[in-house]
C-alpha cells in the first residue's frame, strides 16, 4: 500500500536522525493498534484485497454525501446550507482510512502478500482518490458553481498526477520521494475538511498546493537521472542543507517536527480560512462572473 503509516514510513526519519515530533507518537499508536487488529481480521478469515475492495466502496458512498452536500456547512453560517451530509462523509472516510492502513497489515501478518494484490491496491487507490473529487465536480456542477466545479477537477488532476509520476519514475530509477502532498496527507485533509464543513476552502488547497508537490518530483527525478547517467553523486530526498533546511520544512520526513509544522500550516488552512475569509465557503463564483463578462449571457 502506498505510503500508509507503519513502521515503514518513519524509516526517513530515523536515517535521518530527526528529533520525532507528535505526528510519529501518532502513527506509532496508530501502527500497534493496526498490527493487533490485523491478527484479529486473519483470524476472521479476512483477505487484503477484499479489505481493500471494502475501503473503495465506503470512499465511494462518501463521495455520493459530497455530491449531495459538498458546500454545506457542519454549523449554522448565514447564507449558507447546513446539513450532516460532511458528517456522514467523514464517518464513512474514517473507516475508510482504516480499511486503507489494515489492507497491507493484513497481507504482512496473514503472509497473503501478492504481486497481483500490490497492483490492486494502487489501482483502487487510484480510483479512491479521483472518486472523492468526482462527488465535488457532481456538486458543483449541480447548484452551478463553475469555479468550484473547474477546481474539483484539477485537485483530481493532482492527486492522480502525484502518485502517477512517483510511480513511473520508480519503473526507471529509485530516487527516493519528495514533496508533502503524498497520499495520507491529502485523505486527512478530506477528513479536516469534511467534519468542518469546509470542502471549498479544501478544494481551493487541492488544485493547486500539489502540483509543487508534481513539481518537485519531476525535479527530483530529472537530477537523479542525470546523477545516475554522470556517475555523480545523487541528490539528497531528504532536508536540504544550510538555511534551506528550516524553510523548505517538506522536505523533512514524516514524523519530524519540521513536518508537524507543515501539517499544522496546511491543516491549519482548512479549518480556519472559511472563518477569516467567507469567500472560501465558496459563496462567490469568480470563474462564472468572469466567463459571464467575456461571453456573454
Amino acid at each position: 500500500m502506498e505510503e500508509s503509516f507503519g513502521k515503514h514510513d518513519f524509516e526517513a526519519l530515523h536515517k535521518t536522525g530527526e528529533r520525532a515530533g507528535t505526528s510519529w507518537a501518532i502513527g506509532y499508536a496508530f501502527a500497534r493498534a493496526r498490527d493487533q487488529i490485523a491478527l484479529g481480521l486473519v483470524w476472521l478469515g479476512a483477505t487484503p484485497n477484499g479489505i481493500t475492495l471494502t475501503g473503495l466502496l465506503l470512499t465511494t458512498a462518501a463521495a455520493v454525501c459530497f455530491a449531495i452536500g459538498g458546500s454545506h456547512t457542519a454549523g449554522h453560517v448565514q447564507g449558507l446550507p447546513s446539513s450532516r451530509w460532511g458528517l456522514l462523509a467523514f464517518c464513512l472516510l474514517f473507516v475508510a482510512g482504516a480499511c486503507d492502513m489494515l489492507d497491507g497489515a493484513v497481507s504482512r501478518a496473514g503472509k497473503m502478500a501478492s504481486r497481483f494484490g500490490q497492483v490492486f491496491d494502487s489501482t483502487l487507490d487510484r480510483f479512491s482518490d479521483c472518486v472523492l473529487c468526482l462527488g465535488l465536480i457532481v456538486h458543483f456542477a449541480w447548484i452551478g458553481n463553475v469555479t468550484l466545479s473547474v477546481l474539483s477537477g484539477l485537485a483530481m488532476l493532482s492527486a492522480y498526477s502525484v502518485s502517477y509520476v512517483k510511480a513511473r519514475v520508480d519503473c526507471i530509477i529509485h530516487a527516493g520521494t519528495v514533496g508533502w502532498w503524498q497520499r495520507p496527507e491529502r485523505s486527512f485533509g478530506f477528513l479536516v475538511a469534511a467534519l468542518f464543513g469546509h470542502l471549498p476552502a479544501f478544494i481551493w488547497q487541492q488544485a493547486t498546493m500539489p502540483f509543487f508537490t508534481v513539481a518537485l518530483r519531476i525535479r527530483h527525478a530529472a537530477a537523479a537521472m542525470e546523477a545516475e547517467k554522470t556517475g555523480t553523486q545523487p541528490r539528497t530526498a531528504g532536508p536540504m542543507p544550510g538555511l534551506w533546511r528550516y524553510i523548505a520544512i517538506w522536505r523533512h520526513a514524516r514524523g519530524s517536527l519540521a513536518y508537524d509544522i507543515a501539517a499544522a500550516i496546511n491543516i491549519g488552512w482548512i479549518i480556519v480560512a472559511p472563518w477569516i475569509w467567507p469567500f472560501f465557503y465558496g459563496r462567490s463564483d469568480p470563474l462564472r462572473s468572469l466567463l459571464d463578462r467575456w461571453v456573454g449571457q
